[in-house]
């Protein structure tokens, strides 16, 4: 246990978007990081942050991220979870091999399954946490060494070759995604060209309950919020204050479970 490495805040980008259940969803990733750096509920009074004390990134919101599927690893698995998109509301992109994890060994499939695992190669930085140690290496890895470049790249270089003996840590699909506002499309991005459409809504990326796009029924005050696909969701419409999200389980998964990455 390293006693000093103390997690910083939850950083959002301007354009983030999560769900409504996201204190749910954060309650059951870090039960699911806890087990990946091998603790469990026992070990929590001597723990300084609920995710655990043995990691330097948590990348929530991200529109990519593989795994390392030939290293033997631990994945944190729910099942039947009704905020995971089904695969073909996913964004185009996500579902690339260069952008997903491998989920080819069998305890990690499933239409409405999140797993939590050590990412790498990642895409995007809608939300993240650093911890003290993974701020000190991140800023070393891109201040010291050669080949600074902006930070998503710089984090994903950190978490893919471990640089420092990184552990970086996130969900997938990811909990925290993008919001796209009403009008012109170039309101999306100042990296991209758009074709200079206009947006009659807003709308948010692979969110089953988005929280801005179902901000009306907050203001309302409606105790339920609709998905964004109710004819292909698990359900329909949830209850944040009545609805439990499914506990996922632990699985210990040997690199010959997979079929590996072709890149």
């Amino acid at each position: 246990m390293v006693e000093e490495n103390i997690s910083s805040a939850l950083i959002f980008e301007d354009d983030a978007e999560w769900d409504i259940m996201i204190r749910a969803q954060l309650a059951q990733f870090a039960v699911g990081a806890r087990y990946i750096q091998g603790s469990d509920d026992s070990d929590i009074p001597e723990l300084h942050s609920p995710y655990g004390d043995d990691w330097d990134a948590l990348t929530l919101g991200h529109c990519g991220a593989q795994s390392h599927p030939m290293l033997d690893s631990r994945y944190w698995v729910a099942h039947d979870d009704p905020t995971v998109p089904p695969f073909n509301h996913h964004q185009a992109s996500m579902n690339s091999e260069s952008r997903a994890p491998d989920v080819s060994a069998p305890e990690l499939q499933g239409n409405y399954t999140r797993i939590i695992y050590e990412t790498r190669n990642l895409r995007c930085m809608y939300g993240y946490s650093v911890s003290l140690r993974g701020a000190q290496r991140l800023l070393y890895y891109h201040s010291i060494e050669p080949g600074a470049t902006a930070s998503d790249r710089v984090l994903s270089g950190f978490c893919t070759f471990r640089k420092l003996g990184s552990r970086c840590i996130g969900p997938w699909p990811s909990i925290i995604d993008q919001y796209r506002p009403a009008g012109p499309d170039s309101k999306s991005s100042d990296r991209q060209r758009f074709e200079g459409t206009v947006r009659s809504h807003g709308e948010s990326l692979n969110i089953v309950f988005p929280a801005k796009t179902g901000l009306l029924s907050f203001l309302s005050g409606d105790s339920t919020y609709k998905s964004q696909w109710p004819d292909d969701t698990l359900i329909k419409e949830i209850d944040p204050m009545n609805h439990a999200l499914p506990r996922g389980e632990g699985y210990f998964l040997t690199k010959d479970k997979f079929k590996g990455y072709d890149n």
